[in-house]
């Protein structure tokens, strides 16, 4: 026993820090972390994501006799996870009852087929990695089971003082190499030297490409947060999740939509969202995905107006079309390259179609190939 709150918080820091220095402690760290917790079994686990299975690390005190028969059908889903992460609470520290309303869980065929029948009282979660497209993610579960009270507020309060440590000693333990089931179609796109995210309406990554990995781990005007693409402030993470939402209710053969999103440094990023073809068109992604979306780092301008010039050179644009290319290239959207120019939308608009056909371009994404011209 220890006389003081923190005296308990600094042993199972102790305990915890064992298990960094050898993987052979962390049984012991998960009993001792039981004890502490009022807790009956737990389980470390890195939890199912984008199609990944469940992968247990670690499991104790946990009997599933009672459904070895149903838990093949509930290894690609973790309820509680999800609905935590939906509310923002992964990374972090979580209880079953906490995430999910009992009156609502009720209602769900994971509750009758499995925490019925293991007699289910509670979970308290501890998230130190989220999963996302990149990563596995990992959790330590601790479970109560049989007609025992939930887990209270001390349990959580003891579980949220040792979840940064408990994050630092796992960096590198309970890793997972991604062997991802990644169709064909998603597999392409990490050929392509330009960032491509593809993306749901709720505007969860479904897939990133390898470039789009890169960008994002630098948080450069985007970053995934519980797995779900976000712009750097409130304003420009509306803007690109009411775009999303746009190109999930547009057809297939829309055009792209475009939006300018600022990064942390100095070079803005243009985000250039594709609708996808649904499955009635046989082109199938996993989690719905409904628009691919492009990423761009935007440069200096006089790049981009050398670059115009040498379109104009190759394919006979006047000098007003040269103008608007080089600020299409830039990054401006059509009304910010009206009001630069003093003219109407409607003429930026007639004349960026002129040059969609003098350069025998099918969208206004195909235009961004000029980007690849030597200035």
């Amino acid at each position: 026993m220890h006389d003081t709150f923190q005296g308990q918080v600094e042993h199972l820091k102790q305990v915890i820090s064992r298990g960094e220095a050898d993987a052979k402690a962390w049984l012991g760290a998960v009993i001792e972390l039981m004890g502490a917790f009022g807790a009956t079994g737990a389980a470390v686990y890195a939890p199912p994501h984008l199609g990944r299975p469940i992968i247990p690390f670690l499991l104790h005190n946990l009997d599933y006799s009672a459904i070895a028969h149903r838990l093949s059908a509930y290894t690609n889903r973790a309820l509680f996870l999800q609905a935590a992460m939906e509310r923002g609470l992964v990374p972090g520290v979580f209880t079953d009852r906490e995430v999910m309303p009992f009156e609502e869980l009720q209602r769900h065929d994971y509750y009758r087929e499995i925490l019925v029948p293991l007699r289910w009282a509670d979970a308290l979660q501890m998230a130190p990695r989220a999963p996302s497209a990149t990563e596995a993610g990992l959790v330590f579960a601790f479970y109560r089971f049989d007609e025992v009270p939930p887990f209270d507020v001390e349990a959580q309060r003891l579980a949220q003082v040792l979840l940064p440590h408990l994050a630092e000693c796992t960096r590198n333990h309970f890793r997972v190499p991604l062997q991802e089931n990644v169709p064909p179609a998603l597999r392409a796109l990490d050929g392509f030297s330009t960032p491509c995210i593809v993306v749901a309406a709720s505007g969860k990554c479904i897939h990133a490409n390898l470039a789009a990995q890169t960008l994002l781990k630098q948080e450069q005007g985007l970053s995934l947060r519980s797995g779900v693409l976000s712009a750097p402030d409130a304003n420009a993470n509306k803007q690109l999740h009411d775009v999303i939402l746009r190109a999930a209710n547009a057809g297939a053969d829309a055009e792209p939509i475009e939006t300018l999103l600022f990064a942390n440094g100095p070079a803005p990023v243009l985000a250039i969202v594709a609708p996808l073809p649904g499955e009635e068109n046989g082109l199938r992604f996993e989690g719905r995905a409904c628009a691919a979306i492009y990423l761009i780092q935007v440069e200096g301008h006089e790049q981009y107006a050398a670059q115009a010039r040498r379109a104009q050179l190759l394919f006979n644009l006047t000098g007003a079309e040269t103008g608007i290319l080089s600020l299409f290239l830039a990054g401006r959207s059509l009304s910010d390259i009206a009001a630069e120019r003093k003219t109407a939308t409607i003429t930026v608009r007639t004349q960026l179609k002129s040059i969609m056909h003098k350069t025998h371009s099918r969208h206004q994404l195909d235009l961004l190939r000029f980007r690849r011209l030597a200035p």
